[in-house]
């Protein structure tokens, strides 16, 4: 059975390298072209999605024009999702934010390992999060758990004050916490404005005992609060998709809460 399929988690690196992080590095610096051409050697990974959203690494590609990405983009899909990683720290963060909103932008994302986030820098993001929810805007925040550095910048911590800070615009935690799933659920039953989005840590768990946890929690938040990533292409687009249907039918998720999950969710976050 496939449904209709929003995928809110897509990278566009070319290629993957042999340390995550230099990956995430390349990526930190694709221009609009780059991004254009690795669409275009990607796209046949995307034929079974409806729409998609996109993980912008560049925090200045927003200094310059992505027509030659967008004009792509729009050329496959109807509305996708374009979601900016933020360099806080700018003199300008706001200006570059509402030139990235009107090329497209519907979404703010910050990432604690890659931006190196500490409680330091809580008020700088606060500013962002409150520009994002006076604006209808989407935030993102990476809720993975793992590295050496996964004690020095702790995303959950942040998660919890962005969360304090904005109580309308949607918040995504992205990858669910990871092996903190239930610190995730916690945080996500307590403000209905809260989502877990389920890329690459329901791969990474699967066959654990971490993989019931998942399930439990998605159940408990309610599967309207649950949305489908892939982490493409650190988790290939097919084998995504696979484990999730394996995962759903392992954990008799039923089709209606599985069309949530994959599609209706999305959807209904972005129109917002």
């Amino acid at each position: 059975m496939i449904m209709k399929i929003f995928d809110f988690n897509i990278h566009l690196p070319c290629r993957l390298e042999s340390e995550v992080t230099q990956t995430i590095s390349n990526e930190s610096t694709m221009s609009a072209e780059n991004l254009a051409y690795c669409f275009t050697r990607h796209e046949e990974s995307f034929a079974l999605l409806s729409n998609a959203n996109f993980m912008l690494f560049n925090q200045q590609l927003f200094d310059g024009v992505i027509t030659p990405f967008t004009d792509l983009l729009h050329q496959r899909f109807p509305a996708p999702l374009l979601t900016a990683l933020v360099d806080f720290r700018r003199s300008d963060s706001i200006a570059y934010i509402e030139r990235a909103v009107a090329q497209g932008v519907r979404s703010l994302k910050v990432h604690s390992y890659h931006q190196q986030i500490d409680e330091s820098d809580y008020g700088a993001i606060a500013r962002i999060c409150n520009y994002a929810e006076n604006h209808n805007l989407i935030l993102c925040i990476d809720t993975s758990y793992g590295t050496t550095k996964m004690y020095a910048h702790d995303n959950l911590k942040l998660a919890a004050f962005i969360a304090d800070t904005v109580k309308n615009t949607p918040i995504v935690l992205l990858h669910s916490g990871g092996i903190r799933i239930f610190e995730a659920m916690l945080l996500a039953d307590s403000q209905s404005n809260i989502f877990l989005e389920s890329s690459f840590s329901l791969s990474y768990l699967q066959g654990s005992s971490l993989e019931a946890d998942m399930a439990f929690a998605y159940k408990k938040i309610g599967t309207d609060r649950v949305l489908y990533g892939s982490d493409f292409p650190y988790i290939p687009a097919e084998q995504s998709l696979k484990e999730h249907l394996d995962f759903f039918e392992r954990h008799r998720f039923s089709d209606s809460q599985i069309e949530q999950i994959l599609y209706t969710n999305a959807a209904a976050i972005c129109a917002l």
